[in-house]
């Protein structure tokens, strides 16, 4: 539905905010990674966007379909799968914006 929900432990709504996603993952921060097909956000807990990164291609930095994000346990690494460009692109934390 193009939105992000938080919800309690047990299980009110408390927020949501838009945003295109295919993807989801949260750091040790509470920060929430969304894959957007071709580019990377990175938002908050509370929805305040904090950077974006990449575009379509096929360079570094660049996506041909950004199908999944995965932050490690530290919080230090993002993952990104590019389906289109056959590869995984590792981030270290934080990405620098609009790159």
């Amino acid at each position: 539905n193009g939105r992000i929900e938080k919800f309690s432990p047990d299980g009110v709504a408390i927020e949501q905010w838009n945003c295109s996603n295919h993807d989801v993952a949260v750091d040790a921060r509470g920060n929430v990674y969304v894959d957007g097909f071709d580019f990377i956000q990175m938002y908050t807990s509370n929805g305040a966007l904090l950077t974006q990164w990449g575009s379509k291609g096929s360079g570094a930095g660049q996506f041909g379909f950004a199908a999944r994000v995965a932050v490690d346990p530290t919080g230090s690494k993002v993952f990104v799968t590019d389906a289109q460009n056959n590869r995984v692109q590792l981030f270290a934390y934080p990405p620098a914006a609009g790159k």
